[in-house]
């Protein structure tokens, strides 16, 4: 996912346009530890029917892996005289199938009776990217994400967080996007519900016999 993304910033940078990418990712992680739904929307200026075809094709190249991991991929593509929007929903991922060279940058680890949820996709680093760092590039758009977890987040590094809901807004960022939530237990009785349970049963036997 970076890569496309900093294949499109380079794409601005020719075009001398700044400041004008918008990505907004909706994610979210079910109780067993899947990716059930990442999906990632990119407005940028329309630079011109080539541009635009480049960009396309560099997007759908870059989520060959969502079937080797079992998964979905949705994509749209909207073009307008001044913007350009791509929509990829990709669902029902298996991180585990994928292996450690894989170019997906979200990682979801479970953890006792937790799951610790990351996604470097955003995150800058030292590497060049032609004459212009990446850490340059990243600090061209503007990023709103939103994560979704199976159980309350307990932990994280975002802007608010709400229950199972976390959200995050920025334009460059040197730390992952990082969340921990405590998984659901699993439904059962305590010793007030067992106790309760027992008294029903009995009285149910009583009334019974009464009858």
């Amino acid at each position: 996912m970076s890569r496309v993304i900093v294949a499109l910033l380079a794409l601005l940078i020719a075009a001398s346009v700044c400041g004008c990418i918008t990505v907004t990712v909706h994610s979210k992680v079910d109780k067993n530890g899947k990716l059930a739904d990442y999906n990632i929307t990119m407005t940028m200026p329309n630079l011109g029917a080539g541009k635009s075809k480049m960009a396309k094709e560099k997007v759908s190249k870059d989520l060959e892996w969502v079937k080797k991991a079992g998964g979905e991929v949705k994509e749209k593509y909207y073009v307008t005289n001044s913007t350009v929007t791509f929509i990829t929903d990709i669902r029902n991922v298996n991180l585990s199938k994928l292996s450690n060279s894989s170019k997906f940058k979200v990682k979801i680890i479970k953890n006792g009776n937790y799951l610790i949820y990351y996604d470097y996709t955003f995150t800058n680093n030292k590497s060049k990217s032609g004459n212009l760092s990446n850490e340059m590039l990243a600090s061209m758009i503007k990023v709103n994400y939103y994560l979704e977890m199976p159980g309350k987040i307990v932990d994280s590094n975002a802007d608010k967080v709400k229950g199972n809901k976390a959200e995050w807004h920025f334009s460059s960022r040197k730390t992952p996007i990082y969340a921990k939530c405590e998984l659901p237990k699993s439904p059962g009785f305590g010793t007030v519900e067992t106790l309760l349970a027992i008294l029903a049963v009995t009285g149910i036997g009583l009334l019974k016999r009464r009858s």
